[in-house]
């Protein structure tokens, strides 16, 4: 199981800026890479996941 500071440090590597900021604008393609990771990382620790019309994700121990 990885910790939260190794998982949050997956996620910084989405949107990188060369002065070490991220950036990931609604919708844009970083955006989209970091929904999907998040998703990924859910389910391989047993949750169940769903996107809503604007696109939130959600993570549940309950499928709908």
């Amino acid at each position: 199981m990885k910790t939260i500071v190794s998982l949050l440090n997956e996620f910084k590597k989405i949107g990188l800026t060369r002065f070490d900021g991220v950036t990931r604008c609604v919708y844009d393609e970083n955006w989209l890479a970091a929904q999907k990771k998040y998703i990924q990382i859910a389910s391989d620790y047993g949750l169940y996941t769903f996107v809503d019309d604007i696109g939130n994700v959600y993570a549940t121990t309950e499928k709908n």
